[in-house]
């Protein structure tokens, strides 16, 4: 894989698409700073993705202490392609 943009990544689904093209772009360039990556870890596909991984290897609670069943009893919104951004 040898793409610099995640559109020229063939074969991959879009959120391993996304952590190659950051992969080698950190591996190019060991001081080069992400320093606006909000926009692309907060997509839908990357936090569903994201929440499968953690459900799946029944995550441990981080440094909060708040485990997934602390999560989900108080209530997780499924991320969705279709909600319209925020203001």
């Amino acid at each position: 894989m040898r793409a610099r943009t995640i559109r020229k990544a063939e074969g991959l689904d879009a959120s391993r698409a996304l952590q190659a093209v950051l992969y080698r772009s950190a591996k190019q360039d060991s001081t080069r700073r992400f320093l606006a990556l909000y926009d692309k870890v907060a997509r839908a596909d990357i936090l569903v993705r994201a929440w499968g991984e953690v459900r799946a290897n029944r995550g441990a609670p981080g440094v909060d202490g708040t485990s997934i069943e602390d999560v989900e009893e108080s209530g997780v919104e499924r991320p969705s392609s279709s909600r319209s951004p925020d203001p």
